[in-house]
């Protein structure tokens, strides 16, 4: 006795008609009668009275009702706590972020890569730079999404993933927003919004000093999203990377006098066992068209 057989048999016997079960199961009617027959067989004793057109449950049948509905349930039941605990087991990649990394290319890498592998489940984590290198460290997380600046390089394995240039985000209504790139010395006396997790910050700062610009920030955050929601609100610029921007009502503009840019880089540590999960997104990250 099959348990679609049982499927079948309590179906059936719901709406006493063989063509309403078989199209509530998705299956041919034919297929259906088929398979009630052969339960019929294994059982020794008919289920259904076949008059006509119509259908009845013999006494029988009336009798295995009950006990097949208990079957049932108590199967789905264990498929249920079996699947539970299938999940419970299962681990999900643990992925580290910068937040100033590019949500939009990293979500359109996990579509990709979800087309190919969709049992794989993923977690991200957003940390500053120094926590997600605490985090490798601990194995906290898998792997980690950033720029590696500052890292002992011997420590991690490195793969390049894409670079970029460092702008100027202003308010869309910001009296510089109709130049088309910009330089140092005209962002001077204006208000500047201040990243204080930046990784970048101090080359930042160093550049804006060796060009004799000095920046005052009256408005800091240690997060990008509160930085760039300061920049639309109008408290003045902030110099983001060029595919990190979040919010609307804002521009970004090229810096024409200075060379500032970063590489983002998918870490690990060297040496460490990782699931075939892992080790198939990370074969996917470093193989993926950032452009």
């Amino acid at each position: 006795m099959e348990l679609a057989q049982i499927k079948y048999f309590i179906a059936a016997s719901r709406g006493l008609n063989f063509t309403r079960a078989a199209t509530e199961l998705n299956i041919s009617q034919p297929a259906l009668t088929k398979s009630i027959k052969n339960l019929e067989v294994e059982l020794g004793a008919p289920l259904f009275i076949r008059e006509r057109r119509r259908v009845f449950l013999t006494d029988f049948g009336h009798e295995m009702v009950v006990p097949m509905q208990n079957i049932l349930e108590k199967t789905q039941a264990a498929e249920k706590v079996a699947n539970s605990f299938r999940l419970l087991k299962r681990k999900p990649i643990r992925l580290g972020m910068m937040s100033s990394v590019s949500h939009k290319k990293v979500a359109k890498l996990m579509s990709n890569h979800s087309a190919k592998s969709n049992d794989s489940e993923l977690e991200i984590t957003e940390m500053s730079w120094p926590d997600l290198q605490k985090a490798l460290e601990t194995d906290k997380i898998d792997l980690a999404i950033m720029n590696p600046t500052g890292l002992r390089m011997d420590d991690y394995t490195l793969r390049p993933l894409y670079s970029e240039k460092y702008m100027v985000l202003l308010p869309e209504n910001h009296e510089l927003a109709d130049f088309e790139t910009l330089t140092l010395s005209q962002l001077s006396g204006h208000n500047y919004v201040d990243r204080l997790a930046c990784e970048m910050r101090a080359k930042m700062l160093k550049t804006c000093e060796a060009s004799g610009i000095e920046l005052y920030a009256k408005f800091r955050s240690e997060r990008e999203d509160w930085v760039q929601s300061m920049v639309a609100a109008g408290l003045g610029f902030a110099f983001i990377p060029e595919h990190a921007v979040l919010v609307e009502n804002v521009i970004k503009r090229p810096i024409s006098d200075a060379e500032l840019s970063r590489d983002i880089h998918i870490a690990s540590m060297p040496g460490r066992k990782f699931s075939k999960a892992v080790q198939q997104f990370y074969r996917a990250a470093i193989s993926y068209d950032w452009s």
